[in-house]
């Protein structure tokens, strides 16, 4: 693979007396982060947000009789959260779109908290105050140690 900001990118496949032995590659896994030829980790965002909706909706099912904020709130942050915030050092959102994305996890887990938990409806940054959330994107801003 080769990485480049440029709008044609060279793309060498190597052969051996005519059999391909590596061709380019589109997406990269490497330690869990999808890397493209741009490093835009469009492709990378999309997959955390997938992953991220999909262990939501399975907390939704199987906490369905949970009524415990402080509950909720280590299941979401051990198994959601983690997945939003790993390798964020790598691939730091710096895009609006990418930012609203991942918050947007974060909003479908307050709203469901504040109905598990009979919680007036609120505007989000409410809702933080009172599950001690900060925003998901204020802890991607972080500075890097």
């Amino acid at each position: 693979m080769t990485f480049s900001r440029a709008r044609v990118i060279s793309s060498f496949d190597y052969n051996h007396n005519g059999e391909p032995l590596l061709q380019t590659m589109v997406v990269i896994k490497d330690l869990g982060i999808y890397f493209d030829p741009k490093l835009k980790f469009d492709c990378h965002i999309t997959n955390i947000a997938n992953r991220s909706n999909k262990i939501l909706y399975f907390i939704r099912r199987n906490c369905a009789n949970f009524d415990d904020s402080l509950a909720l709130k280590s299941i979401y942050c051990s198994l959601v959260r983690s997945i939003c915030e790993n390798g964020s050092i790598i691939w730091y959102p710096y895009q609006s779109g990418h930012k609203k994305i991942i918050e947007k996890i974060q909003q479908k887990f307050l709203r469901f908290i504040s109905f598990k938990c009979s919680i007036a409806r609120e505007p989000h940054c409410s809702l933080r105050v009172i599950t001690e959330f900060p925003p998901s994107v204020v802890t991607l801003d972080r500075p890097p140690q």
